[in-house]
């Protein structure tokens, strides 16, 4: 595990620069995309006949499990 740790460090910091001038792109294209994401679920699970309320809950489910795909999950 220690190992692990120390990999990912040095490799992150060897990669700051870089790392620096993505991470506001990165954070900010995260954000708009999960609401759009969802919106998707919703009308999809709309469209295959659920009523409003089953349709939102299984959106959440699915915006929940999918949380973690993401820095910003």
């Amino acid at each position: 595990m220690a190992g692990i740790v120390y990999f990912t460090t040095v490799t992150t910091a060897a990669g700051r620069d870089n790392l620096m001038k993505v991470a506001f792109a990165a954070v900010s294209s995260r954000q708009r995309f999960k609401p759009a994401r969802l919106r998707l679920w919703l009308l999809a699970e709309r469209a295959s006949g659920l009523d409003k309320n089953s349709a939102r809950s299984v959106a959440f489910e699915v915006g929940l499990q999918n949380g973690a795909d993401g820095f910003m999950g």
